[in-house]
């Protein structure tokens, strides 16, 4: 799905963001390359992996995050 949505829509997924709720949205996001992985907290209860930003909302939390970054 990710190497589907960077053909479609030109994407270069080094620049691009990935927000998952679940463990295996960040993996397929970091084996795809995708240079910045938000994990959000709550949903499923995971734990993500180290150097993984965590929000609990999507939304203003976001924009906190990368800024921090």
């Amino acid at each position: 799905m990710i190497f589907r949505a960077r053909d479609d829509f030109d994407l270069d997924l080094a620049r691009s963001a990935l927000i998952g709720d679940k463990n295996s949205d960040i993996e397929a996001g970091r084996r795809a390359g995708v240079g910045s992985l938000v994990f959000l907290q709550g949903r499923y209860g995971f734990v993500p992996a180290e150097g993984v930003a965590v929000c609990e909302k999507l939304g203003e939390d976001i924009v906190l995050n990368f800024r921090q970054q």
